[in-house]
């Protein structure tokens, strides 16, 4: 069961988060965030065969299963997102950041899936090799790229989507 613990991994001191690397890791009920950013740079996250299960309990929109506030360079390989209350979001990243998703599995999620809201031009989202399946999206979008603040390079190849239910579009781009 959930204990609704807020946060898995935090970092709010305004301190970088460098390196850090979870391998075979289930996280599961936390009531806001299982790895959240709130201040300071996320330098090199990675996440490899890790498990997100039934996070967000809260229901709270101004939280995500994984969020990063002000930067990330971020890698999530081989991960399944399972009953989660919006996955994932970035912004207001610094120069450079990269945001890889390869070989995940999302699976009845709800809310944004994936949200990438950037604020330069020289960063890069990818999503390569991924399944998306019994989505729902109760507004905008299961994937939302918001390029008005010049959207990065962004790239989404060999992925499946399908069973998903929103009440916008599947991959939305602004």
């Amino acid at each position: 069961g959930t204990d609704d613990i807020w946060y898995g991994f935090l970092n709010s001191l305004g301190e970088s988060a460098t390196n850090a690397v979870f391998r075979n890791v289930t996280f599961t009920g936390f009531a806001r965030s299982a790895i959240f950013a709130e201040t300071g740079d996320v330098d090199g996250l990675v996440c490899e065969d890790c498990k997100f299960l039934a996070n967000g309990t809260a229901r709270n929109s101004e939280y995500r299963t994984v969020q990063f506030a002000v930067g990330a360079k971020t890698a999530f390989r081989a991960c399944e997102f399972t009953g989660n209350y919006s996955v994932y979001k970035t912004s207001f990243s610094a120069e450079g950041n990269t945001n890889e998703f390869s070989n995940c599995a999302f699976d009845a999620n709800s809310g944004l899936v994936l949200n990438f809201t950037f604020a330069c031009e020289t960063n890069v989202f990818d999503v390569t090799n991924c399944v998306f399946t019994r989505n729902y999206a109760s507004g905008t979008a299961i994937l939302y790229i918001d390029s008005t603040r010049h959207c990065p390079v962004s790239r989404m190849s060999d992925c499946a989507i399908s069973g998903t239910r929103t009440e916008g579009a599947c991959v939305f781009v602004n």
